[in-house]
């Protein structure tokens, strides 16, 4: 049984010694790196916060150092007992830094702290009366500063609020601890014949250990838990911005920018100050009261691309960072730093947001990357917002294009036909009434003239064909090409019955697309390879698909003809380009022009492989994959 009692004991030491080397590690980790945070960066807030931690690590240290040195045990003491006495008042100066405290407050506690300080100089003479003083200021002053605390991260939402839930644990374990040790020390000094209660004792490095995780926690988190605290914030922005349209004004999107900055890291007021790029000034979108002069922000003509080229966001201290204008404004609300963050996006620089606080803020750094993720949302939208914008106007000015072209189509098939009819008509009547006067010359000439007003009549057809390709609504299905290729083979024969051609179609050959576009465009091509391959006297033409695999089917048109120089091939799809005479091979030049546009429409591609004399082949896809 006594074997058994002496084993729980040594574990509970040692669960005991785990959680002091635990605690002092906590404090030990906090005071070097807040001291090194003043020693890189100085300034009043860093000191404070400095203060703080490292007063609870010289009181471990303290501790270590008194069990190393018993002879100088007495002076150790006073080490611990300062350094624990002047934690909270420490505390109380970093509170001030979220929370306002009252002047007279500030200076009671200051006095106190030197009361109590001085009260060790009778530590010798009357231990009770220090110990009682030291205790009860401990207790008054850190259970101040932790209700502060208490407050803040109930009341403050956002980044500041999720760091202040932490830290109160920390000051709050040691205000109760203190405030328990007060009321057990006043009932011992009463009655003395009362023991002090076992529970307290083992609960003290518990306390001290909780106490200093939630430090810990709350003022140098690690960095998945700020990136968590971040994601959180961020998500809820996103989330509200998401409500947004994208036609709203900038105006909308500036206020969500402002008020949520605000929710997320605190401050006084916040404004935007939108960039005007064409008249390269500033000017209010997001206004305050009392209004923000904006002529203390407006820059030279030779700074302006100066000023974009810093796109982080910076801390600035009031008054000496800003112009006179802005520090007058900025103390009708008794700010003593303002946050500037620019607001860059990836096609424009889009403004500034400003951020007044009353104080220096205590984690400047996460601020300034929370703000970042805010202002890189709201630069997004408004890059997107204009790319819309300047979409919808594109679309209307095309509107407008087409139905200039409308008309134009309009004109050129009544307008331009009546004159061609009226020459072809005159021709044909000298020809009837006059053939026997003229000689063989002039019926050459008037045969010529019609010969080139049915070409002319022909290329209208053509072009108007063209144009209407391009503003016809598509209706995509399943078609059958080879089907389409039959047909289209049948008609010529009818107008050229006399022609031997070989014609190959590969069955049931199919694609994805508007069946009249692609008859147009097959159309086209089969009538080309039957055009260049008149000259032959065993002419063939093929059409089928190639084996693919996981990509678009590409289709194609193979004949025998008289082929083409592959060093012109980037005319053949140009509008009236012709790689051969109008002698040799008749037409308008418009037949590939059409075949182009139409294979575009279906998000595919056409080329040609050709060789002089060894005929030619043309290959299109229609975009199926990227339409599945």
């Amino acid at each position: 049984m006594g074997n058994a009692r002496e084993s729980i004991t040594g574990a509970f030491m040692t669960m005991e010694d785990l959680l002091q080397i635990l605690t002092q590690a906590i404090f030990f980790f906090l005071a070097g790196i807040t001291l090194f945070r003043w020693w890189r960066y100085p300034s009043r807030l860093h000191l404070d916060t400095m203060l703080v931690f490292l007063s609870m690590g010289l009181a471990f240290l303290g501790q270590d150092l008194q069990a190393l040195f018993p002879e100088f045990s007495s002076i150790f003491t006073i080490l611990i007992a300062t350094a624990l006495i002047i934690h909270p008042y420490f505390l109380l100066r970093l509170v001030k830094y979220f929370h306002p405290i009252p002047l007279w407050i500030q200076r009671l506690a200051l006095a106190g702290l030197i009361f109590v300080l001085i009260s060790f100089a009778f530590l010798q003479i009357s231990p009770v009366l220090p110990l009682v003083l030291a205790i009860g200021y401990f207790a008054i002053i850190q259970g101040y500063a932790s209700y502060i605390i208490v407050r803040g991260a109930i009341t403050i939402k956002g980044f500041l609020g999720h760091r202040l839930r932490l830290a109160s644990i920390g000051s709050g374990l040691l205000a109760l601890l203190f405030i328990v040790a007060l009321v057990l020390l006043v009932i011992i000094i009463l009655n003395p014949s009362i023991p002090a209660p076992a529970w307290f004792n083992t609960s003290v490095q518990p306390i001290f250990a909780l106490s200093g995780i939630g430090y810990y926690l709350g003022f140098a988190p690690p960095r998945w838990i700020k990136q968590n605290w971040q994601y959180k914030e961020f998500y809820n922005f996103v989330n509200q911005t998401a409500r947004q349209s994208y036609n709203d004004s900038r105006l909308a999107l500036f206020e969500k920018l402002a008020t949520g900055a605000l929710q997320s890291i605190g401050g006084e007021t916040a404004l935007v100050i939108n960039w005007d790029g064409s008249k390269e000034s500033f000017t209010i979108e997001v206004q305050s009261d009392p209004p923000l002069p904006i002529e203390s922000f407006q820059v030279p003509p030779d700074r302006v691309t100066e000023i974009w080229k810093n796109k982080q966001g910076y801390l600035a201290y009031i008054p000496q960072d800003v112009m006179s204008e802005t520090a007058q404004w900025a103390n009708e609300f008794g700010a003593k730093t303002m946050y500037v963050v620019p607001i860059i996006g990836a096609l424009q620089p889009w403004g500034r947001l400003l951020i007044l606080m009353r104080y220096e803020p205590l984690f400047v750094q996460d601020d300034l990357d929370l703000l970042a993720l805010l202002v890189t949302e709201i630069a997004t939208s408004l890059d997107k917002a204009s790319l819309i914008q300047e979409l919808q106007q594109r679309q209307n000015a095309l509107e407008v294009a087409n139905k200039e072209l409308e008309s134009f189509s309009y004109s050129v098939s009544h307008d331009l036909r009546a004159p061609l009819r009226a020459i072809n008509g005159f021709g044909q009547a000298l020809l009837s009434k006059y053939a026997d006067t003229l000689d063989e010359q002039g019926v050459h000439y008037l045969n010529r003239i019609k010969e080139n007003t049915h070409q002319m009549g022909q290329l209208i057809d053509d072009l108007l064909s063209l144009s209407r390709i391009s503003r016809r609504e598509m209706e995509k299905d399943n078609v059958n090409l080879s089907k389409l290729a039959f047909e289209i083979d049948e008609n010529l024969r009818a107008q050229e019955p006399e022609r031997q051609v070989l014609f190959e179609v590969e069955e049931q050959v199919e694609g994805l697309g508007d069946a009249d576009l692609i008859k147009i465009a097959l159309q086209n091509l089969i009538s080309n390879a039957w055009k260049f391959t008149s000259s032959r006297a065993s002419a063939s033409i093929q059409i089928g698909v190639l084996p693919t695999q996981n990509e678009d089917k590409v289709f194609f048109v193979r004949d025998n003809g008289v082929g083409f120089d592959m060093t012109y091939a980037n005319k053949l799809f140009g509008a009236f380009q012709r790689l051969h005479s109008t002698a040799e091979f008749p037409g308008t030049g418009i037949g590939l022009a059409i075949v182009q546009p139409i294979i575009h429409r279906h998000g595919g591609k056409v080329w040609a492989e050709a060789e002089l004399e060894k005929g030619a082949t043309f290959y299109f896809t229609l975009g199926e994959t990227h339409e599945k």
